[in-house]
């Protein structure tokens, strides 16, 4: 009898142990676990760099030395491509009334952006995204063929648009040739690409009013300005009444 309640005890005491080695298993294990997590690392979610410049038109050459101060066109209304270099288009969107655009990279690398402008097609040169926003100011356009272009202005010398929220106005020029329309831009400057040699009116429109003029587009670029008859309102009386009476 004394044998089979030793074997009992010694049984017992090994359940004990084994018990107890478990529970110090899973103690340690809970722990590892608690430091593991809090000394882990935040995963970083990377954010689209932004990119902003403008895009201006390059008037070819041949006809800027008459025409001087308006051989940089900016041009609305264009789509520019933002492109991995030696790559892929990741983005694009469409210039505003000054030109200007705003595209997004993915993440860090080289990039340029891309141009189609009147049958001719280009690249600016190349720039590194980083981790903040990217002004790289100007790509300018230079194409072969030549364009019609100039200034619209009204009668007292202001370019003719306006773009305000609040009131729900958005007034601009647009001026047109052989079949292509474009906008000035918020100088007044506009520029027609793609127009093929022969003759063309080009019309100018801006709150009913209106220019047009006639060019004979031969082998090189021609500048018609046009201007327009309006005028920005002015006050001419003022007066005040006495409200009592």
């Amino acid at each position: 009898m004394s044998t089979t309640y030793l074997e009992k005890f010694c049984r017992s005491r090994q359940l004990l142990w084994a018990m107890v080695t478990a529970c110090i298993l899973l103690i340690g294990a809970f722990f590892v676990t608690q430091s593991s997590l809090s000394f882990a690392q935040p995963v970083r979610v990377l954010k689209q760099v932004r990119i902003i410049g403008t895009l201006r038109l390059i008037v070819p050459a041949a006809s800027v030395a008459a025409n001087v101060g308006i051989g940089r066109i900016a041009l609305p209304d264009q789509k520019v491509v933002l492109q991995v270099l030696g790559g892929s288009d990741v983005d694009t969107a469409i210039t505003t009334l000054d030109g200007r655009f705003s595209l997004k990279a993915p993440k860090p690398g080289q990039y340029q952006v891309c141009w189609s402008i009147g049958g001719s097609n280009g690249c600016s040169k190349s720039f590194v995204v980083a981790k903040r926003t990217v002004g790289i100011e100007y790509v300018d356009a230079r194409i072969e063929r030549p364009v019609v272009y100039g200034v619209t202005l009204t009668g007292d010398n202001r370019p003719c648009w306006i773009n305000d929220a609040f009131f729900g106005l958005n007034v601009s020029t647009s001026v047109s040739a052989g079949g292509r329309k474009v906008r000035a831009n918020i100088r007044g400057e506009y520029a027609i690409a793609g127009l093929s040699p022969g003759t063309y009116t080009v019309k100018s429109n801006c709150e009913n009013a209106r220019a047009n003029a006639q060019v004979a587009l031969t082998g090189g670029s021609v500048r018609v300005d046009l201007p327009l008859g309006n005028h920005a309102p002015r006050i001419t009386t003022l007066f005040a009444t006495d409200g009592t009476k």
